[in-house]
């Protein structure tokens, strides 16, 4: 079998399911009872994952063609492309393909609470299942629950009214009435 690959696209190459090189544009042959497996990839999909990342990752030729990430259960990537924010990235194993696109990465650790960024408004406007918006009222007063558990210093976090707080999935937020709370003294 004939296999193209064009200019915005790249061959990986397997035999006997192990990993053995990349093929640039070209036409390669295939032969039905070859043990060579090509799979050709989109490099103008900014994110490629694959189950066999890490072979390709640990034989160095995608380092020219991208930046591979292995995001530990902490982490989280934040993707920009041509200067526009794209996606954010769970934990996991990643290559962002840079050949057709100036890819830009922030490594943040998702558990700081909030989260804070110089872009966060762009971010917010992102669909994300990461991620979760909280808007702390007027007369209210925020307060953190990480994994289930109250964070007694809300100075700490300082969650204050008008504003609104990015917090990872494992992170809860709510608000409350400053008035509700206070307590009449005879």
């Amino acid at each position: 079998m004939r296999v193209k690959i064009f200019p915005d696209q790249i061959g990986l190459a397997f035999r006997d399911g192990t990993f053995k090189k990349v093929l640039r544009a070209g036409t390669y042959w295939n032969l039905p009872f070859s043990k060579t497996k090509i799979e050709v990839c989109q490099l103008r999909d900014v994110i490629f994952t694959h189950p066999k990342l890490r072979d390709l990752a640990k034989s160095g030729s995608l380092k020219e063609l991208g930046e591979i990430l292995d995001l530990k259960d902490d982490q989280r990537a934040l993707i920009w492309v041509d200067g526009r924010f794209h996606k954010i990235l769970p934990p996991g194993h990643y290559i962002i393909w840079n050949v057709f696109a100036e890819i830009r990465i922030d490594i943040v650790d998702a558990r700081s609470a909030p989260f804070q960024h110089g872009q966060l408004s762009v971010i917010s406007r992102a669909e994300s299942s990461l991620l979760e918006i909280q808007t702390v009222h007027r007369d209210h007063e925020g307060i953190l629950f990480v994994d289930g558990n109250f964070t007694p210093s809300c100075n700490q976090v300082d969650m204050r009214s008008g504003e609104k707080w990015l917090t990872s999935k494992s992170l809860k937020s709510t608000s409350v009435n400053k008035r509700s709370m206070s307590t009449d003294k005879t």
